[in-house]
């Protein structure tokens, strides 16, 4: 019987670790597409100034069409690092603790939905555009704005994620995170901060588990 609840709480750690890790993995990627999001915006604002000081149009169509490279990078790594790491890393966790179940619920739907309506609006915006349609262009945008408050949903779970963290490894990087992804609401720069504490605090719990402090 002892060997049998040894195996199982064994099997268990690894599914703990193994998701930890990727959801470092995940916090990995989120650093770099933050930083694509900074240079996307550094771009764009270069060309805007090259537009009103009338630098020519080449070197205008050249920061767009940059500005347009990184933005789809960027979206492809978000993308990876959420469904490729983050998500399935949280469902690895609710199968070592339930207490992870809200935040893994929050991603999926928040996220998931998200993305999903926003491609949509994407798709009608682009159709209203070509038909010089301003309603549905408008249809669209609306559809843009649900994304985005649906979106915030899946933040809100990665707040929770980030406290809940902290609740069960006792690692202070990662409640320190989850403070700046709340203020990062309001000074976006900050998440890029989270971002790395998340990193840094999922290796510290990582360790812990491996030693078998928690």
């Amino acid at each position: 019987m002892e060997s049998s609840q040894s195996s199982v709480s064994t099997e268990s750690k690894s599914i703990a670790i193994e998701g930890l890790r990727k959801l470092r993995t995940g916090a990995i990627i989120f650093i770099v597409a933050t930083l694509l999001v900074g240079a996307t915006l550094i771009v764009a604002i270069s060309a805007i100034l090259a537009t009103a000081f009338a630098e020519g149009e080449t070197g205008v169509l050249m920061g767009l069409t940059t500005v347009l490279g990184l933005a789809i990078v960027g979206f492809i790594l978000n993308l990876v690092g959420l469904f490729g790491f983050m998500i399935p890393g949280v469902s690895k966790l609710v199968k070592w603790n339930e207490k992870f179940s809200t935040s893994s619920k929050l991603l999926k739907i928040g996220y998931g939905g998200g993305i999903v309506l926003l491609l949509i609006a994407i798709i009608i915006i682009l159709a209203g555009a070509f038909a010089l349609n301003p309603g549905i262009i408008l249809g669209g945008l609306a559809l843009a704005v649900i994304g985005g408050i649906v979106l915030f949903i899946g933040y809100i779970g990665l707040i929770i994620l980030s406290f809940k963290l902290n609740d069960i490894f006792k690692v202070t990087s990662l409640m320190v995170a989850g403070i700046l992804f709340v203020i990062g609401i309001f000074v976006g720069i900050l998440q890029f901060v989270a971002w790395i504490l998340m990193f840094v605090g999922l290796g510290s719990a990582i360790e812990k588990l491996e030693s078998g402090s928690v």
